[in-house]
């Protein structure tokens, strides 16, 4: 939060991000204001006042009358009750000294003394499209003084951790004495994109009321982007000042469809091996030039049309059937691979997209000056372009923290020892090298796993690093609300963007005291238990990924005394016990979650299944969207849940038993995913120098992990062969008949295994397709190991195309 003094119709310098509140009045020798219960407050408008004038003064007066038991009117036109505080809000006489016309769109002043208190802020000069004659002075963005009342409510204390009545805490005070003094604040970050939903399983129309809260909720915690795009209310829009409509979405099916156009326009979408590809989600051929007119002329009407929108959206379908025409692989670069994605042979399609996008920002840059087009830094299209000298003045980037690629929550952004981080660092250098306007996109939210999700301190630090470092001017997290595991990330999300500088431990010590009351201790304990776990090595990244291995058996029983202690001292206590209520979902997520693995580790394929049935009962019975994300929607007319992480557990389960199944009484003993020495093997020499011997020195080889492709662990432009090798140790049996079977889950490449020196066999895929990379094999060893004890296994990779490693 930018912070800095004023007196008068004095402007002083702007001083950086300063923590705190600096204070310099327009009555210098004036006394601090007390507030207490009997003393009437009057809250005064100008008859000329806009809608979200209207709706602060309204918020002013209810949360002050929460808070002293005071009589709180509102008076439009002037101060009238010589006996009442008079707050005036707003443009109006009284306030114009403060030169609200000269401020920031979204800045605000508060200014005290002890015989009134004056609140304005910035606004635009555009009116807003929606709003009607009898709304009088409706700018199109009105924020300022809304953020003024805020920021006087809290530091009275008040907050909203929750959209809903029960998630707010509002302090009851006798008397309080605001110091005398001028504040005047604006957010740091200029777009803070957050959630957009309150996912229950209503659907349509029913669900308006969760949504006009959660707009609420969202405004009061100041942010300030895609409020709107569902569901559009006028009256509302208008009131909380309006919002920047930034759109990045995936939308090239929206502009030509390869359904309503590929029969008559075939040529207007990918050519792959040959034939234009006319299935769904088909990329764009961006070298037509008729294709780049009919995306011009649709970004042009839809910004005329829309002119609450800041962008138009220029971004490709979220997969990779990109054209490999001779016009569109001339605009790429060879040289430079994508680190996800496979289409058009796996080559980074950054330079194709940004040419593309350029010229279509030229055109709107000369039609709609002030307007902006936008897309992702995405997948196939991650890398920074090389073709591309600056970035056009009129666009924003997206830049993505997405998959092993370019995030690990586990650690700081600078710790480059994290080969996702600095990539990640790499890609913000580069890009603001090129003058891109750049939003960070990440995915501080469920959509992998919806429990605990300790991230607040990697939120702190990244929020910090992008504005100060890197210029970042918006942060978009793509979130699916889980508001009872996940409601600390939700609200530490909007305070940090606007404030990414303040003292957040501070902060933290207030949730946890305010929000949990009688359950504070326990509540602290295992929150920041699970912060300082998150930061000792485990993987977590997008949307929780990697958290289930972060919640084992061990943290989970470390946690279970904190869980019982804060469910103890919150029963029967209004709002704490429904508040813990939804920590404790989920905690108890985490344990059925982590059942399911023990039982397919015991063999017990069916009761797994049934265990994931069970899961996902427990997870949609929480019906009203107040602690997991449990959307429906409706899909030719019939309900569809959005389930599909559970079904990927089921596939999960399914494949072990495809191994289990062909054995009897399998158990898995020994789980080897960790640590293997690791080297690439570029001029296929290994197999010649006896790379699987177990005398050889590995100790200068690598070392990266099973469960993920090489090119997500340090070694991005790798395709060919690579080799694995690490040591094992086999106890004795402990059945007489009982073998021993070395199993690979799933191997992505043709595979070659030695056990100590021997070749125990291989799996050979077809070079060109790779069918069956993901089904499993095994080899008996029982002859092998009769005597247990330590033995060497070793592992060659072959994979020319896309990815490839022990996965």
């Amino acid at each position: 939060m930018k912070l800095s003094p004023i007196t008068g119709i004095l402007r002083l310098p702007r001083i950086g991000a300063v923590i705190g509140l600096l204070t310099l009045s327009s009555s210098l020798f004036g006394a601090d204001l007390w507030l207490q219960k009997q003393r009437k407050v009057e809250v005064v408008l100008s008859a000329e006042h806009t809608p979200a004038e209207g709706y602060a003064a309204r918020e002013l007066a209810t949360y002050l009358g929460a808070i002293f038991g005071n009589e709180v009117t509102i008076r439009k036109g002037g101060h009238s009750d010589q006996t009442a505080l008079p707050i005036y809000i707003g443009w109006q006489p009284e306030n114009n000294d403060l030169e609200p016309q000269t401020l920031g769109l979204e800045e605000s002043i508060v200014d005290v003394n002890d015989q009134r208190i004056r609140i304005a802020g910035g606004r635009s000069k555009e009116r807003h499209p929606v709003a009607k004659p009898e709304d009088g002075v409706a700018p199109l963005h009105d924020r300022g003084t809304l953020y003024g009342v805020y920021e006087l409510l809290e530091e009275l204390g008040v907050r909203w951790y929750r959209p809903e009545p029960w998630g707010e805490y509002v302090p009851k005070y006798a008397r309080y004495k605001l110091k005398e003094g001028l504040r005047r604040t604006e957010p740091e970050y200029a777009y803070r994109y957050g959630p957009d939903k309150y996912n229950t399983h209503k659907t349509g129309p029913q669900n308006m009321e969760e949504i006009s809260m959660l707009r609420r909720w969202a405004v009061r915690n100041r942010y300030n982007a895609n409020l709107w795009v569902f569901w559009r209310q006028p009256k509302e829009i208008l009131e909380l000042g309006g919002c920047y409509r930034i759109a990045t979405h995936h939308i090239y099916n929206q502009i030509l469809s390869p359904k309503a156009l590929g029969e008559a326009h075939p040529e207007y979408f990918a050519l792959i091996n040959g034939k234009r590809y006319l299935g769904e989600n088909s990329q764009l051929c961006l070298g037509n030039p008729e294709v780049e007119k009919l995306v011009g002329d649709y970004a042009i009407e839809a910004l005329k049309n829309n002119p609450e929108m800041l962008t138009i959206s220029l971004e490709p379908n979220d997969y990779h059937h990109w054209c490999e025409c001779e016009l569109c692989v001339a605009m790429d670069n060879p040289k430079v691979r994508a680190r996800l994605g496979s289409g058009a042979g796996g080559v980074s399609m950054s330079d194709r997209v940004v040419l593309f996008n350029q010229r279509i920002a030229k055109r709107v840059a000369e039609e709609l000056p002030g307007r902006k087009v936008a897309w992702l830094a995405y997948y196939q299209h991650t890398e920074p372009p090389t073709k591309v000298a600056e970035f056009p003045e009129n666009s924003l980037v997206c830049l993505a923290a997405y998959g092993r690629a370019y995030a690990d929550y586990s650690s700081d952004l600078y710790n480059l020892d994290s080969q996702s981080n600095r990539r990640f660092v790499e890609l913000l250098r580069a890009y603001g090298e090129k003058k891109a306007n750049i939003i960070a996109r990440e995915y501080w939210n469920f959509y992998v796993w919806p429990g605990p999700f300790p991230i607040v301190g990697t939120m702190a630090d990244r929020l910090r690093r992008y504005k100060s470092d890197f210029g970042v001017i918006g942060v978009h997290s793509e979130t699916h609300p889980c508001w009872g595991p996940q409601g600390m990330i939700l609200y530490f999300y909007g305070w940090l963007a606007r404030k990414p500088y303040a003292d957040l431990n501070a902060e933290k010590e207030l949730y946890y005291r305010q929000f949990f009351g009688p359950a504070y201790e326990p509540m602290k304990q295992y929150h920041e238990r699970l912060e300082q776990a998150a930061r000792q090595g485990t993987y977590i990244a997008c949307g929780g990924e990697g958290m289930q291995n972060l919640m084992n058996d061990e943290m989970l029983q470390e946690l279970k005394p904190l869980i019982e202690q804060a469910r103890n001292a919150a029963r029967g206590k209004a709002p704490y016990e429904r508040r813990v209520a939804g920590v404790i979902a989920g905690y108890d997520f985490a344990v059925r979650y982590r059942s399911i693995f023990e039982l397919m580790e015991q063999g017990a394929h069916s009761k797994a299944q049934a265990a994931v049935n069970e899961l996902q009962a427990f997870f949609l019975s929480f019906d009203d969207g107040s602690v997991f994300d449990n959307r429906r929607y409706i899909k030719d007319g019939k309900v569809v849940w959005q389930t599909g992480h559970f079904d990927d557990l089921r596939e999960k389960i399914r494949k072990h038993e495809d191994v289990f199944g062909r054995l009897v009484n399998s158990s898995l003993r020994i789980g080897y995913t960790l640590k293997w020495n690791f080297a690439v093997d570029p001029k296929e020499i290994g197999t010649a120098e006896g790379w699987y011997k177990t005398d050889l020195d590995d100790s200068a080889w690598g070392q990266i992990n099973a469960g993920g492709t090489w090119q997500d662990q340090g070694y991005p432009d790798h395709q060919g062969t690579a080799w694995y090798r690490r040591e094992i140790e086999i106890p004795e049996r402990q059945r007489q008949g009982s073998r021993w079977v070395l199993c690979f889950e799933q191997v992505d490449g043709s595979a070659e295994v030695w056990l100590d020196g021997k070749k125990l066999g291989e799996r050979i895929l077809d070079p060109k397709t790779y069918t069956g990379y993901d089904r499993s094999f095994f080899f008996d060893i029982t002859d092998r190991v009769a005597d247990g004890g330590k033995h060497h296994v070793t592992v060659k990779v072959d994979k020319k195309l896309f990815v490839g490693g022990i996965t």
